[in-house]
C-alpha cells in the first residue's frame, strides 16, 4: 500500500494572500519554512493579488524549479509532481497534494484551499473549479509545477526565522513584568485562601456532628454561610486582579500598537485591503483581552483546579482517580470537535469579512447603483452571501449545542458518581461526614474553573488565528530604523540631487516607473515637473518624501543621503499637497494646524486669509470650530484644495512638494494670490507637478518626464523651442484655458 506523507495546512489570513500561502505549504512539504510576509514580497503580492508569472518567479527565488502553463487532466494525474499549485475559479490559487483512484475507478482529488482548509473533490467537482467554468466541466486548466532544486535544502536564509507565537506573547509582556509578578503573588494568596474553605467545612462538619446532640439544621446553616462567604471572597479576589491588571495594561497596549501601525512603511498599506488592516486591529484587541483578562482567568482556574484536586486526593485517592478519569473524558469530548470548529470559525470570519466589503461598496457606490439601476442584482448578491453565512453559522451553532449537551452529561454524571461513592464510603466508615460535605463543596466549586478553562480553549483557538494575522505587523520593520539617525543639513539651503534614480513598485515588473533619473532641484527656487499621466511624476514626489525607497540610485539632500536621514525629522522640514491628501473629521482650525500640537489661532487665520478661506469661514455659524471631514459637512473640491493650501501655509516648511496637476483650473486662488504667495515663499525650495500655464511661466526650472525618464530640462522659453513634448503640453493647456 502506498504511503502518503501528511500534508501540513496553512490558512490564508489576508484577502489576497492565497499565492504566498500556497507557496509556503509546498516549501514546508519539502522541508523549509518561510514567513508569509517574506513570500508576499518575493511574489510581488499587492492588494490586487499575485500574477502567475510573479508566483513562478517567487518560487524560483526560494530555489524551487517552476514550470507553468495549461495542462489537461491526463497529464495532471500521470506526469505532474505533487504537490502543485493550480488556478482555481480563475481568481484563486490552491494546492493539489494528492490524487487517488478508489476500487470503483473513481478519482478523488485532495486540495489544500488557503481559504477553506483541506478538501476532497471528485474528478468532476475538481475540474469545474480548475477549468473555471460553472456551466460546463472542462478537463484542463492552469497549473504551476514545483520541485526542489539541489540548492533548496542547502541554503539557509533569514526569511526562515519565523517568530514563535509564545515568543511574541513573551515579548509583548516584557514591559509589564511588575504586573506579572503581582499576578503570581495574587494567585499564591488566592490558592491559600481557597485551600482554607474545604478544610474549614470538614473541620466544622465533623465537630458539629460528633457532638452528643448535634443540631443538623444549625450545622447546615453555618456550612451554607461558609459557602457563601468563600464564593464571595474568591470572586472578589479574581475580579480585583482582573480589573487591576487590565486597567494598567489596556490603554498602553493598544496605543503601542497604534504607534506601530503609524510607523509602518506606506508599502505595507498599499499592498493590502483596508479591511485587512482593520481586522488586524480587532485581532490585536483579542490579544489584549487574552493577556489582560483571559490569562488571569485561566491561571486562577488552574490554581483552583489543582488546589481542590489536591484536597480530593488527600481525602480519597479512589474518588480522586474517578474524578480525573471523568475529567479526561470531558476534555476528550471537547477535543473531538476542536479541528472542525476551527474550520467553521474561520469560514464564518471569512464570509463576514466579505459581507462587510459588500456593505462598504454599496454605501460608497450608492450613486452608481442608482444611476445604473442595479439595486436588485446588488441585493441578490448580498442575500446569497447572507445565505452562505447563516448556513455556516447554523452548522457552528449545532456543533456547539452537541458539545454543550455532551459536556453537561459527562460533568453531571461525574458529580453524581463522585457524591454516590463518597456517601458509600461514609456508610463504610472510610470517610467522615465532614469530608463528604467538603467533597460536595469541592465538586460545586470546580464547575466554574472547568467551564472557564474550556472557554479559554475556544478563545485560544480564535487567538491563534489572530496571532498569525498580526505577526506580519510585528515583523515588519519600522520606517524610522536605528540606522536613520541624521537630523540636520550639511548646508543652510541644500539642493536636492537625484543620481541614477530607478524605482519599481513590483520587483518583477519589466518596465520601471522611474528609470535612471538624474537631476538637480535647486534650493530656494521653483522647479516644475511636467509629463503625461503615468510618467512617474507623483511617484517621484513620494520618493522624495521617503514614502518609498529607491530600487537603484540615490536621493541626496545637500551632500547627505536621504536613506541616512530620520524620516520623521525630514518630513517635519517638508510640506506637501498630494492628490490623496486627507481632510480629517475635525474642526477647520485643527485641519489647518495639523502639524502643530499647540495651534496658534493667529497663524490659522493668516493661513486661511492667504488661501482665500477667511470670508467663507467667517460666514459659518461656528466659524473655525466648524466640524468638517468624512463624517461631517461635505466640502466642494475648491474648498478642499484651499484647506490643503492653508495647511501648507501654516506649516511654513523649508521644502514644498506640490502635486497640483489635477487642481481646479478655475480656482481664483491661482491668480489672485499667486504673486503674494510666491513672494512669501522666495526662500523655499518648491517642487510642483502642474500644467497650469501661469505657474510654468513663473518656474525657475522645468523638468519634462516621459515614461519614467527625463527627456528635457530648462526654462519655459527654451523648452518651447527645443522640446516637442513640452510644446504639446503647453498647447493643450492653452486650449483648456
Amino acid at each position: 500500500m502506498k504511503h502518503y506523507r501528511r500534508f501540513a495546512f496553512i490558512r490564508q489570513e489576508g484577502a489576497t494572500d492565497c499565492a504566498p500561502v500556497c507557496l509556503a505549504m509546498i516549501a514546508q512539504y519539502y522541508g523549509r519554512q518561510f514567513s508569509i510576509e517574506t513570500l508576499r514580497k518575493l511574489c510581488g503580492t499587492t492588494a490586487q493579488g499575485t500574477t502567475l508569472l510573479h508566483l513562478m518567479k517567487g518560487a524560483e527565488s526560494i530555489d524551487l524549479e517552476a514550470i507553468s502553463g495549461q495542462m489537461d487532466w491526463d497529464k495532471l494525474i500521470t506526469e505532474a509532481p505533487l504537490p502543485c499549485i493550480v488556478l482555481w475559479d480563475q481568481s484563486h490559487y490552491v494546492v493539489v497534494y494528492r490524487i487517488q483512484k478508489d476500487w470503483r475507478g473513481r478519482y478523488k482529488v485532495y486540495v489544500a484551499d488557503p481559504q477553506k482548509g483541506l478538501l476532497k473533490y471528485s474528478k468532476e467537482g475538481f475540474c469545474r473549479h480548475w477549468g473555471g467554468s460553472k456551466e460546463e466541466v472542462l478537463t484542463s486548466g492552469t497549473a504551476l509545477l514545483l520541485q526542489p532544486t539541489a540548492l533548496f535544502n542547502q541554503v539557509a536564509t533569514e526569511s526562515e526565522q519565523i517568530n514563535d507565537k509564545w515568543k511574541f506573547i513573551q515579548n509583548t509582556l516584557k514591559p509589564y513584568r511588575k504586573y506579572v509578578i503581582l499576578l503570581v503573588l495574587g494567585l499564591i494568596l488566592a490558592g491559600g485562601i481557597q485551600l482554607l474553605f474545604p478544610l474549614l467545612i470538614k473541620a466544622y462538619g465533623d465537630y458539629a456532628l460528633d457532638r452528643e446532640t448535634p443540631n443538623l439544621i444549625q450545622t447546615l446553616f453555618w456550612i451554607q454561610i461558609i459557602l457563601l462567604v468563600s464564593g464571595l471572597v474568591i470572586s472578589y479576589i479574581r475580579n480585583k486582579m482582573v480589573l487591576h491588571i487590565s486597567s494598567k495594561m489596556n490603554l498602553s497596549f493598544i496605543s503601542d500598537f497604534l504607534l506601530k501601525l503609524m510607523l509602518l512603511p506606506i508599502n505595507f498599506y498599499k499592498n493590502r485591503y483596508i479591511g485587512d488592516v482593520l481586522h488586524r486591529i480587532d485581532d490585536y484587541r483579542k490579544v489584549e483581552e487574552f493577556l489582560t483578562t483571559q490569562v488571569v482567568q485561566i491561571l486562577f482556574s488552574l490554581v483552583t483546579f489543582f488546589v481542590f484536586a489536591g484536597v480530593l486526593l488527600v481525602y480519597s485517592p479512589f474518588i480522586f482517580s474517578v474524578f480525573i478519569i471523568a475529567t479526561l473524558l470531558y476534555i476528550l469530548w471537547i477535543m473531538l470537535f476542536i479541528r472542525k470548529r476551527k474550520i467553521l470559525e474561520s469560514r464564518v470570519r471569512e464570509i463576514d469579512q466579505y459581507q462587510q466589503r459588500q456593505i462598504f461598496e454599496i454605501v460608497h457606490g450608492v450613486q452608481e447603483v442608482k444611476l445604473q439601476g442595479c439595486e436588485q442584482s446588488i441585493r441578490r448578491a448580498w442575500l446569497n452571501t447572507q445565505d452562505r453565512f447563516f448556513e455556516v453559522k447554523s452548522k457552528l451553532l449545532k456543533m456547539e449545542q452537541t458539545i454543550h449537551i455532551g459536556s453537561t452529561f459527562i460533568i453531571g454524571s461525574r458529580n453524581i458518581l463522585v457524591i454516590a461513592l463518597s456517601v458509600f464510603l461514609v456508610y463504610e466508615s472510610q470517610m467522615t461526614i465532614g469530608m463528604l460535605l467538603a467533597i460536595m463543596y469541592i465538586i460545586g466549586q470546580l464547575y466554574f474553573p472547568m467551564d472557564e478553562l474550556i472557554k479559554s480553549l475556544y478563545f485560544w483557538q480564535d487567538l491563534n488565528l489572530s496571532l498569525s494575522r498580526i505577526k506580519d505587523i510585528s515583523e515588519e520593520e519600522d520606517e524610522t530604523t536605528t540606522e536613520r539617525t541624521l537630523t540636520q543639513f550639511d548646508t543652510a539651503f541644500p539642493d536636492i540631487t537625484l543620481e541614477n534614480l530607478s524605482f519599481n513598485f513590483n520587483y518583477f515588473s519589466y518596465r520601471k516607473v522611474l528609470n535612471k533619473v538624474s537631476l538637480r532641484i535647486p534650493a530656494q527656487k521653483i522647479t516644475v515637473i511636467v509629463g503625461a499621466d503615468g510618467s512617474g511624476k507623483s511617484t517621484l514626489l513620494k520618493l522624495l518624501l521617503g514614502f518609498y525607497s529607491p530600487t537603484e540610485g540615490k536621493i541626496k539632500i545637500g551632500n547627505s543621503d536621504l536613506q541616512d536621514m530620520n524620516l520623521m525629522w525630514w518630513r517635519s522640514q517638508c510640506g506637501a499637497i498630494l492628490p490623496d491628501s486627507y481632510i480629517f473629521t475635525d474642526t477647520i482650525a485643527r485641519n489647518i494646524s495639523l502639524s502643530d500640537s499647540t495651534p496658534d489661532m493667529g497663524k490659522i487665520k493668516r493661513a486661511a486669509r492667504y488661501a482665500l478661506l477667511d470670508s467663507y469661514i467667517e460666514n459659518l455659524p461656528f466659524k473655525y470650530n466648524t466640524l468638517i471631514g468624512q463624517d461631517r459637512s461635505t466640502l466642494s473640491i475648491e474648498l478642499r484644495e484651499r484647506i490643503l493650501i492653508a495647511r501648507l501655509i501654516y506649516k511654513d516648511p523649508s521644502f514644498m512638494f506640490l502635486d497640483i496637476h489635477h487642481f481646479s483650473q478655475t480656482d481664483s486662488i491661482s491668480l489672485s494670490r499667486k504673486s503674494a504667495l510666491l513672494s512669501q515663499w522666495r526662500d523655499k525650495t518648491i517642487l510642483a507637478i502642474t500644467h497650469q500655464l501661469h505657474l510654468l511661466q513663473d518656474a525657475d526650472h522645468i523638468i519634462v518626464l516621459d515614461k519614467g525618464e527625463v527627456v528635457a530640462q530648462g526654462s519655459h522659453e527654451s523648452l518651447l523651442k527645443s522640446c516637442s513634448t513640452y510644446y504639446k503640453i503647453v498647447e493643450n493647456q492653452l486650449k483648456i484655458n
